[in-house]
């Protein structure tokens, strides 16, 4: 087991040892039996999915150990193919000459302090504000070419000559600075800020509001989806990642209808509301635009993507249709199953239980 997964349930021990609506020992200890021999492996995710609450009646058994899932996930998705989904670049530039819609990338900040366009032309770092105005863009949006979870990402502002990072005045070398100190990032993607759609500007305007929905391609070849979950952005956070404090409502595959719950990532104290806290929007049966486009999408996405046959995706919602964000070979498969519900009965569940 890794330090990792391993922390995760000292973490969840804790919360375990101090929760006041456990339910009886003697539930409890059957639960964790049934585990058990469901799936023959310590029943840790009892622990970190929270299993032991009294409000959690129905679906225990559904909820697998996520080793299992990435066990099967590693056996289908070669680790020389990963770099089509870890090198967010390459992943736009796939999408792009298969004519799926992706979001615009303008240029790539190294951290040799060059700047170049995307056929490798060299832009002078002092000419860089310039570039932009000319683009007709007064805000850009800056993420690293293998980040995750959001990190490193930030939002730069044009004000006449000059870039801002929230109300810092950035020179040329202040900027490269703060995108590279104390990171291990090598390049920054530069991208418009997506305009999305108003119904999530009306969710949270502070961040692009994102579906997190994943693809198998079965061994008919057809390509199938286990589960969704709507990201939505808390408080001035740029990112809506769950890992940042954003909020995850589950989302039905077949109808694009919202959960009636957003909940909170653990290490943010396992929130759970019914309306955003920031804007007082309330999720439930509310059905996200452009569902009809959602499945061709990701099934020509998917397949422009193989030899990978399960993949995570990122999805933003603008007026005029959807866009493909970025994609996973190896997205948080913990997190997915805690936003979406137990998937021993979802495409990946019962092929990760046949491979195993």
């Amino acid at each position: 087991m890794k330090k990792k997964t391993l922390l995760a349930i000292l973490n969840e021990l804790r919360c375990y040892l101090t929760c006041d609506s456990s339910k009886p020992l003697s539930m409890q200890a059957g639960e964790l039996l049934a585990l058990l021999r469901t799936y023959r492996f310590l029943p840790y995710q009892y622990l970190i999915h929270r299993l032991y609450e009294q409000d959690v009646i129905e679906g225990v058994l559904d909820y697998m150990p996520p080793v299992l899932l990435k066990r099967y996930r590693a056996q289908v998705n070669p680790a020389e193919a990963q770099e089509k989904t870890l090198n967010k670049l390459l992943f736009a530039e796939i999408m792009r000459q298969h004519g799926l819609p992706v979001v615009q990338i303008l240029a790539v900040i190294h951290r040799d302090k060059t700047i170049t366009d995307l056929e490798g032309r060299p832009i002078p770092l002092g000419e860089f504000p310039g570039r932009l105005r000319r683009w007709g863009l007064s805000r850009i949006f800056v993420k690293p070419t293998h980040g995750c979870e959001g990190s490193g990402a930030r939002i730069l502002t044009l004000r006449g000559n000059d870039l801002y990072l929230g109300e810092e005045k950035l020179t040329d070398d202040l900027m490269i600075a703060r995108l590279f100190s104390g990171s291990e990032y090598e390049r920054f993607l530069v991208q418009p800020v997506v305009e999305q759609h108003p119904l999530l500007v009306a969710m949270n305007s502070a961040s692009v509001n994102t579906l997190r929905i994943d693809t198998l391609i079965d061994e008919s070849g057809s390509v199938q989806s286990s589960g969704a979950f709507l990201r939505v952005g808390s408080g001035k956070a740029v990112v809506d990642n769950v890992a940042r404090g954003g909020y995850a409502i589950k989302v039905d595959v077949d109808s694009g209808r919202l959960g009636r719950y957003g909940t909170t990532h653990a290490r943010h104290g396992r929130r759970v509301v019914e309306q955003h806290p920031d804007t007082g929007f309330r999720f439930e049966g509310v059905e996200l635009p452009h569902w009809e486009q959602v499945q061709p999408l990701l099934t020509s996405g998917t397949r422009a993507l193989a030899p990978l046959k399960y993949v995570g995706w990122d999805l933003a919602f603008q007026e005029q249709g959807i866009l493909l964000m970025e994609a996973s070979a190896v997205h948080d498969l913990f997190v997915f199953q805690t936003a979406t519900g137990g998937l021993r009965n979802t495409p990946m569940g019962r092929a990760a239980l046949a491979g195993r």
